[in-house]
């Protein structure tokens, strides 16, 4: 093996002492009486992009230290609106709490996640206030739909969450028909037959008020879908009751296999989230 002379040397990827000469505001937090001492200048051009880095995968992956939940956001598979009552023409099917947890406990097993049920509490975060009858303040006001500019209603209270994995410390909350009678107005003034649900935008909601709330886990936010079952003829005048009950069953099951699949597309675009973030 022959020594050559080295005959050029590729450019440094950190700052050089002739770099920070040429960049003083760099050194604005250095003591006078170390910046022209060529050591000290050489341990900073090697210290600042370590600094760098870190604070480049805190970004990215979540650093261990911080103290604010990081909030995925909001995968949109479902309408996640539905009424009852007079207005309802082919109502939603909403799953039951037991059924989406299993939708959901299933696609997190298979990428190696375990949920335990309510296993982590939030205390004092920001939580929507709902209203069942809210369409009526709408249907008042000559508006049909929520412009924007209202800001939603919110209020301070704890919150246990649906699945908490505390090895990987990621967890979620699934946003039913439950949570939303549980968070209903306690002021109500107006009272109507019919009702409506706005799932997908209270777990809007509650993902925007849990962001930058204390913490140190990965939340994901679900909500219900609310699907509704495809077109299907009804029964004719001939039919039987057994008949038309049998056409309402159809259509229920249809309704809650679609909301399944919905749900089931959520969570699979969260855990896409999480690979692309590093995070599992």
């Amino acid at each position: 093996m022959k020594c050559r002379k080295v005959r050029r040397y590729a450019t440094p990827g950190y700052p050089t002492q002739a770099y920070l000469r040429g960049h003083p505001e760099l050194l604005q937090w250095v003591p006078q009486r170390w910046r022209n001492n060529r050591v000290v200048l050489c341990v900073l051009g090697m210290v600042l992009p370590l600094l760098i880095a870190r604070q480049a995968v805190a970004d990215d992956a979540g650093d261990i230290n911080a103290t604010s939940l990081r909030v995925a956001p909001l995968f949109i598979h479902g309408d996640g609106r539905g009424s009852f009552g007079c207005v309802a023409v082919n109502p939603p099917v909403f799953l039951s709490e037991d059924e989406a947890r299993q939708v959901v406990q299933d696609e997190a097993m298979a990428a190696g996640i375990a949920f335990e049920p309510d296993a982590l509490t939030l205390k004092e975060v920001s939580l929507p206030v709902t209203d069942q009858f809210g369409f009526l303040k709408k249907r008042e006001s000559g508006k049909q739909e929520d412009t924007g500019k209202t800001a939603p209603k919110t209020k301070t209270g704890d919150l246990v969450l649906d699945g908490f994995d505390s090895a990987r410390n990621i967890a979620y909350e699934f946003v039913s028909r439950t949570d939303f009678n549980a968070w209903e107005n306690q002021d109500r003034k107006m009272w109507c037959s019919a009702s409506s649900y706005d799932l997908k935008d209270t777990a809007n909601t509650l993902a925007n008020g849990l962001a930058g709330s204390k913490g140190r886990s990965v939340v994901a936010i679900f909500y219900e879908p609310g699907a509704k079952a495809p077109e299907m003829a009804y029964p004719d005048n001939e039919a039987t009751a057994e008949d038309r009950r049998a056409h309402w069953q159809q259509l229920k099951q249809a309704g809650k296999e679609l909301g399944v699949q919905e749900l089931r597309e959520q969570v699979r675009d969260f855990l896409e989230w999480l690979k692309a973030q590093g995070i599992i």
